[in-house]
């Protein structure tokens, strides 16, 4: 059975207005973040995809690359921002690469930010 034309008409717009609804309820969920959990969101993104291969999901250490847990307070060389940003930037010795062509001045900054925050879970 064919549903008469006006049926399929109002079907798509009610389709229509929820999809508006929804898109308008992810923006407002922007709005209502903070700027340093912006930055930190987008800490989260670079990290898992370009960190996390070697440091695990969120840092745990468990990657497939052998890197270091970034989760605890003692990193090997520095928890300060200005040692996580230079290890991130210059890579370091017998495995990490640098990166400091690959990010922007910004990303830069919302992975350190983010790395610092893995510092604080355990």
């Amino acid at each position: 059975m064919q549903r008469p034309p006006i049926v399929k008409t109002q079907i798509i717009a009610f389709g229509l207005i929820v999809l508006v609804i929804l898109l308008m309820g992810c923006q407002q969920q922007d709005r209502e973040l903070s700027e340093e959990q912006k930055a930190l969101r987008m800490g989260s993104q670079l990290f898992d995809k370009s960190c996390a291969s070697c440091h695990g999901a969120r840092g745990n250490g468990l990657g497939s690359r052998g890197g270091p847990s970034l989760q605890g307070p003692n990193f090997r060389y520095g928890n300060t921002r200005d040692a996580i940003r230079q290890s991130i930037e210059q890579g370091r010795p017998n495995g990490m690469p640098a990166f400091d062509t690959v990010f922007t001045a910004e990303e830069m900054d919302n992975l350190t930010d983010y790395v610092l925050y893995l510092g604080t879970t355990n």
